[in-house]
């Protein structure tokens, strides 16, 4: 059985579709929520799965905190350092995903 966690994230959108910063609450929230299962229940057999998961899991969670500082509008420096910074962690999640590939 699936989780329900892509749905539930896109459920966040529908439920607060003029609040963005509403819905990075949500997402983070549900994010954590099953992040904390997760390295609960360590639910895959191979031990390297379960760190990826992990590994993703937490950068994505990392990638909406930061997203939720584009809410209100800013601009110069300030944007600058949030794009560089949201790309590192969208090239680590791709890095490690990556990574799981070649060892696999």
């Amino acid at each position: 059985m699936d989780p329900p966690q892509g749905p539930l994230l896109a459920m966040t959108v529908v439920l607060a579709p003029d609040t963005p910063a509403l819905q990075v609450v949500g997402c983070q929230t549900i994010l954590m929520v099953f992040m904390a299962a997760q390295v609960y229940n360590w639910p895959w057999k191979a031990p390297i799965l379960n760190v990826v998961d992990f590994v993703v899991c937490f950068l994505l969670s990392l990638l909406v905190v930061i997203t939720g500082f584009y809410v209100p509008a800013v601009t110069g420096e300030v944007l600058d350092t949030f794009q560089a910074l949201s790309m590192a962690i969208l090239v680590c999640v791709l890095g490690v995903v990556a990574l799981m590939i070649l060892c696999a």
